[in-house]
């Protein structure tokens, strides 16, 4: 069964963290979910439990799904195991020994963290992010290339 007032709390502080990781204040995420300031200072400072459609609105305006506002990261470790499925692009820098090393792969923390700012990004900021990585990989490769 589940606890309901722990579950709204901790669902409440994942809300705070995703308008912290995609920089939007409360009246701004107010304003883009159409509901009142006070609706949502009420729910942030726990003084009132939200509706399924409030909950709904904000999801929206955050651009996430119902399930990652609820979903609860265990631990500050994640082993990334069998099942977990990989879509590679086609312009992918990923190489297929990689892919094959994966399902052995644990993450630090600092790696979920990027992990998690990464899912909130635009598509603009997401695409931002992949050219200064292949910048990066160029760099690297620069790098080691002139020191032989």
């Amino acid at each position: 069964m589940y606890k309901v007032d722990e579950e709204c709390k901790a669902m409440i502080d994942r809300l705070k963290g995703i308008c912290e990781i995609k920089g939007i204040k409360p009246n701004a995420l107010a304003k883009k979910a159409g509901i009142a300031s006070s609706t949502l200072s009420y729910i942030l400072n726990g003084k009132t439990q939200p509706q399924v459609y409030t909950l709904l609105q904000l999801c929206n305006a955050l651009e996430i799904t119902i399930e990652e506002l609820f979903r609860e990261t265990k631990s500050n470790t994640f082993e990334v195991t069998q099942g977990v499925v990989i879509t590679k692009r086609s312009d992918s820098h990923v190489s297929e020994a990689l892919i094959e090393v994966l399902p052995k792969v644990e993450l630090s923390y600092d790696e979920l963290e990027l992990l998690a700012h990464y899912r909130y990004f635009s598509k603009k900021k997401k695409g931002l992010l992949r050219m200064y990585v292949d910048m990066l990989l160029q760099y690297r490769k620069f790098e080691n290339t002139s020191l032989d």
